[in-house]
């Protein structure tokens, strides 16, 4: 039933019904549609107005209503600025165009010192950072 159901174009909404709930809440998750009920009209997913609402396949254009809804209606992006203006942010020199060969321990260092599991590990990303910097200053990298 699952596999006819699902060999369809359109999915818009969907309904399982089962005198076991538990039954009827594991064929409405095996249904590849936009909206399912269990044990339920599909009319309670419309009716409800803090559900998103739309279709998969064919049917629908995306999501409206609900939090899903209002994300599908815009245009997520993120914008970065100085939180103090007496601190301003600029490319790290081992970072910067004409490289001079150290920005990739650079970058090894701030990834260590940020995402490593252990505080060793942090202090040995901080030590490679401290180093590529010191090293993009006086010793460019020779090819």
């Amino acid at each position: 039933a699952v596999r006819m159901a699902n060999n369809c174009d359109f999915a818009l909404s969907s309904c399982a019904f089962s005198k076991s709930a538990a039954r009827a809440r594991k064929v409405a998750s095996q249904l590849d549609a936009g909206m399912s009920a269990v044990n339920d009209l599909e009319g309670c997913t419309y009716m409800s107005q803090s559900l998103p609402f739309g279709g998969r396949k064919k049917s629908g254009f995306d999501r409206f209503a609900g939090p899903e809804g209002l994300r599908g209606l815009s245009h997520l992006r993120s914008v970065c600025e100085d939180r103090f203006p007496m601190i301003r942010n600029s490319i790290p020199p081992p970072l910067q165009y004409p490289s001079k060969g150290w920005g990739p321990m650079f970058a090894q260092g701030l990834i260590e010192m940020t995402y490593a599991s252990g505080p060793g590990a942090k202090l040995a990303g901080v030590l490679r950072l401290i180093k590529a910097a010191v090293l993009t200053t006086f010793k460019p990298k020779a090819d």
